[in-house]
């Protein structure tokens, strides 16, 4: 973690604490490091989301939003859709993933268009500036996840990595009907 990165992550640590300790609810058994998995993963996303912010800041993406990345991974996984395709994959209301979609098209980042096939639906897809925006991502995982083989190993990353994954089968809220949130599909 860079030095500049530490106040951030610091301030998600203190978040995530002060609303364990805000909440009346029965006392909880706290693990060893002090705080509860989910406290852990929530953390640990908050840290890589705003590390990777400032990546992308330095890069002249500021303006790419946390909530931009899973409208990327969809339109990534799937293509050009239309929004209430898009609406669906994103397990949220047409009204707000329209709202999504143009403020996204305002930054530059998406484009709608209409097929040729059928003039009256509009498509979303990805603009050049979104592709830049990815790539910058990806080689920040990259190097987040060479950093990781380097610090613990490769097995011990693995064995995360497994975890992490069954973590999130285990949290299928929808019962096996919903989303595949890995695929984007």
């Amino acid at each position: 973690m860079r030095r500049s990165q530490a106040p951030g992550v610091m301030a998600a640590v203190a978040r995530v604490e002060r609303a364990g300790h805000e909440r009346e609810v029965a006392p909880r058994q706290r693990t060893g490091v002090g705080m509860f998995l989910t406290d852990a993963i929530d953390v640990a996303g908050l840290a890589a989301s705003e590390d990777l912010a400032h990546r992308l800041d330095i890069e002249g993406f500021g303006d790419v939003r946390v909530s931009d990345w899973p409208v990327f991974r969809l339109l990534l996984a799937n293509g050009a859709v239309p929004i209430g395709a898009l609406s669906r994959l994103l397990g949220i209301s047409q009204q707000a993933t329209s709202k999504a979609v143009f403020l996204m098209e305002c930054r530059g980042y998406v484009a709608r268009v209409a097929p040729t096939e059928d003039q009256r639906i509009r498509e979303v897809l990805l603009t050049a500036q979104a592709y830049d925006a990815i790539d910058i991502g990806a080689q920040w995982a990259t190097e987040r996840h060479a950093q990781a083989v380097e610090r613990w190993g490769d097995t011990q990353v693995q064995h995360v990595l497994t975890f992490l994954i069954q973590f999130a089968d285990g949290c299928d809220r929808s019962e096996g009907r919903g989303r595949d949130l890995r695929s984007g599909r």
